[in-house]
């Protein structure tokens, strides 16, 4: 066995075991079904405020899934989208580590935080 094969048999063995590193997840293709499988979720903290008056922001978290027909995901895309912790995850960026038999897609989750007029009134005063 080869080392590269050896480090893609541990990547799929650490995505395998969800009691100690990886998280269950539904990898979603564009327009497709979802199909469950496991990920490695590195949660980013805080996020992304955009608007003049804060009226969003987008959460991103980096996901690690295996290159695997079966058990993961062979043409991860932008568009994508990835489920976890009850939200639906849309995928900005995808990076294949090449060697590692593995796949980075950086997911973003966008939380809109709307003003009533009342309320942007009341903050401009103070």
């Amino acid at each position: 066995m080869t080392f590269k094969e050896l480090i893609k048999t541990d990547m799929a063995s650490v995505l395998s075991e969800t009691d100690e590193v990886a998280e269950a997840i539904t990898y979603t293709p564009f327009g497709g079904s979802g199909t469950p499988i496991n990920g490695i979720i590195d949660r980013e903290p805080g996020g992304v405020s955009y608007g003049g008056d804060g009226q969003g922001t987008d959460q991103e978290a980096i996901v690690t899934v295996i290159d695997d027909a079966t058990t993961g995901v062979t043409s991860p895309a932008i568009k994508d989208s990835v489920t976890f912790d009850g939200k639906i995850w849309g995928v900005v960026e995808v990076t294949s580590n090449d060697g590692t038999g593995s796949h980075d897609l950086r997911v973003a989750y966008h939380v809109s935080t709307e003003k009533s007029r009342e309320n942007h009134k009341n903050r401009r005063r103070t």
